[in-house]
């Protein structure tokens, strides 16, 4: 018995294909009809990231499991889990929890797919505190006359309020003789205070703020 012969075009990618059936022997005649290819399925998912405060705009380079598709892959950013209120990319930067989507374009024989939303988390950073000491020196003279004060720590970078601990006098005598201000280190030589060489200690602390972290640092 003869078989209805069967030829294809445009059967090899997504689109619209047209089969041909041709009649054999009795049965003669050509019927052709179309269908669709449809682009086959693709994936993508990713994985919780973060990252510390840098003061820039930070990009989700976390993991990212692909299947399917070669198309480009993008991201947005949302403030909630529900990914309602989207973020510019350019605002990713503050301390927070962030949420983030990933969209893989399709490509010519894969659909496209967009992720499930993952948090993107930036912590404080550390807090960038600098603090230098130096050796100062009270002239005699001056203090026979009345209290002289010094500044014996330079604090620079400090993010947040900064502190000063009271001095750590290591003698008794310096304990005596000096006295220390908690908001500026400002260290004062009460008058009439002997001649002679004095050490302490101090503690300078800056509270942090919403980016960075509190931080102390010890010198003496």
């Amino acid at each position: 018995m003869a078989k209805a012969r069967l030829s294809y075009s445009n059967n090899w990618k997504p689109g619209t294909a047209t089969v041909i059936v041709e009649g054999c022997g009795k049965y003669e005649g050509q019927l052709s009809k179309t269908f669709t290819i449809v682009k086959a399925p693709s994936t993508i998912s990713l994985a919780a990231q973060t990252k510390p405060y840098t003061g820039s705009a930070l990009s989700y380079n976390g993991n990212t499991i692909r299947t399917g598709s070669t198309g480009a892959v993008t991201y947005r950013y949302y403030r909630d889990a529900a990914c309602t209120k989207e973020v510019a990319k350019a605002n990713v930067k503050n301390v927070g929890t962030y949420y983030v989507k990933a969209t893989l374009a399709a490509d010519d024989y894969y659909a496209g797919k967009t992720s499930a939303a993952v948090k993107f988390t930036i912590t404080k950073a550390a807090n960038p505190l600098v603090v230098k000491a130096a050796a100062k020196t009270i002239k005699r003279a001056a203090v026979k006359k009345k209290a002289q004060s010094v500044v014996p720590v330079t604090v620079t970078k400090a993010q947040g309020a900064k502190t000063f601990s009271a001095a750590k006098w290591t003698t008794a005598k310096a304990k005596k003789c000096f006295t220390a201000s908690k908001k500026s280190g400002k260290v004062t030589a009460k008058r009439g205070t002997p001649k002679g060489t004095y050490k302490f200690k101090v503690k300078v602390s800056a509270k942090g703020n919403a980016n960075y972290k509190a931080v102390r640092r010890r010198l003496r």
